[in-house]
């Protein structure tokens, strides 16, 4: 079923998470140096039984889109496992969850009550397992609902969990899904945002080569 759509089917009802069955194989590659440009799915551990720290996961693209949205998160917050196997014990319990309370419950005696108390991860899952296109308040018809429902300009925002949300979902942009390459005035104006943000002196061309000298890009 190359053209199953997992998310699609779950949205329109089709599938009940209470009848799904999600198998998980524990087959993996242990690597000492990861080459995030391969694209290939790396997962940080304290020990891949040969001495490094990382090892390489072939079928986390099969997951469920609500277990790869917490795999994303937990990784942008530099979670690591202790080894494969608590990893993929974690991924078989959240490809089993079958409601928000289910991924709140684990998420909270597992990785913390800052996941979700501050990152609202369970939500995150939620929304990425019965996406509600017609209720987004991101699509140009709705744009007024969000107006109306919410008075953004009266409220203040945590930048600390502000920039990793952001820095979570531009993870799933399509951009970065696909691996573009940007241009220097491309990736110079990125850097030139990212200096703004930070209130630093330096200069988007001398930030954008300190990462190419150190072999970081």
């Amino acid at each position: 079923m190359d053209n199953f759509d997992l998310k699609k089917y779950l949205a329109e009802g089709r599938i009940n998470l209470s009848e799904a069955v999600f198998k998980v194989t524990q087959e993996f590659e242990a690597v000492e140096d990861p080459n995030f440009s391969d694209r290939r799915a790396y997962v940080s551990v304290k020990d891949n039984g040969k001495g490094g720290e990382w090892i390489v996961d072939p079928n986390q693209k099969k997951y469920t889109p609500g277990t790869l949205q917490i795999i994303a998160v937990l990784e942008e917050q530099e979670f690591e496992w202790e080894n494969a196997e608590d990893y993929f014990e974690d991924v078989a319990a959240m490809q089993a969850f079958k409601d928000v309370d289910d991924a709140e419950d684990y998420i909270y005696d597992n990785f913390g009550t800052d996941f979700i108390d501050e990152l609202e991860l369970h939500r995150s899952w939620e929304d990425a397992m019965f996406p509600r296109p017609d209720e987004s308040p991101f699509m140009e018809e709705n744009k007024g609902k969000l107006n109306e429902q919410l008075d953004l300009s009266s409220r203040e925002y945590p930048a600390k969990k502000l920039f990793a949300l952001i820095a979570r979902d531009l993870k799933f942009s399509s951009r970065v899904q696909d691996n573009e390459m940007l241009d220097a005035d491309e990736a110079l104006e990125i850097m030139r945002k990212v200096i703004e943000i930070e209130g630093t002196e330096s200069s988007p061309e001398a930030a954008l080569g300190e990462y190419i000298a150190n072999g970081e890009l």
